[in-house]
């Protein structure tokens, strides 16, 4: 029978009754709301999310150590653990990691990507006499020279703007809309 009595006395004991036994959660040793149970020989805290440690002492700031946002973005605490991440212009989602240009690549012909958060992107084409133009820079500026027959004479370089007009630059000597005049 005295073996039943300390079997029950030690299983009550491990259930958080001390029993006679020390009680270490007296002291109150869990810190920041952290509960505490009774083992045979020592304690335990039981911490909440926003801190961690033996005693629950430990602050959980997820902005410490490895930034957890992407492409540029900034992590910034909310109230203990909580966080969000400020991301950088055109990059969008919960940690910065939708940037619509680094994963379409949509620009052509050295054309530069820009995302708009939520809405897609805008291409910036190279200008100048090779340049492109178009959604996605894929028409050469000089186009509608090459299309529509060179409007230029005498030597005369064909230029088009994005809106299809077309301008002619002349040659020494010559002048007029198409270099047709000397």
């Amino acid at each position: 029978m005295e073996t039943n009595r300390f079997v029950i006395c030690v299983l009550v004991g491990l259930a958080g009754f001390t029993n006679g036994l020390s009680d270490y959660c007296e002291s109150d040793p869990c810190q920041n709301d952290g509960i505490c149970e009774n083992f045979l020989e020592k304690y335990h805290c039981y911490c909440n999310s926003k801190y961690y440690g033996n005693n629950c002492e430990f602050y959980n700031n997820q902005c410490d150590g490895e930034n957890p946002c992407m492409n540029g973005g900034t992590c910034k605490t909310v109230e203990g653990r909580d966080y969000y991440c400020e991301c950088p212009l055109n990059v969008d989602g919960l940690h910065c990691e939708d940037d619509y240009c680094l994963i379409h690549e949509p620009c052509q012909n050295g054309g530069t990507c820009y995302s708009y958060p939520n809405d897609g992107y805008y291409c910036n084409c190279p200008s100048g006499h090779n340049g492109f133009h178009g959604p996605n820079c894929e028409t050469p500026l000089n186009y509608y020279c090459v299309e529509i027959n060179d409007p230029c004479r005498n030597g005369g370089t064909c230029n088009s703007y994005p809106n299809g007009y077309t301008y002619c630059t002349c040659p020494g000597g010559y002048y007029g809309p198409n270099c047709e005049f000397h």
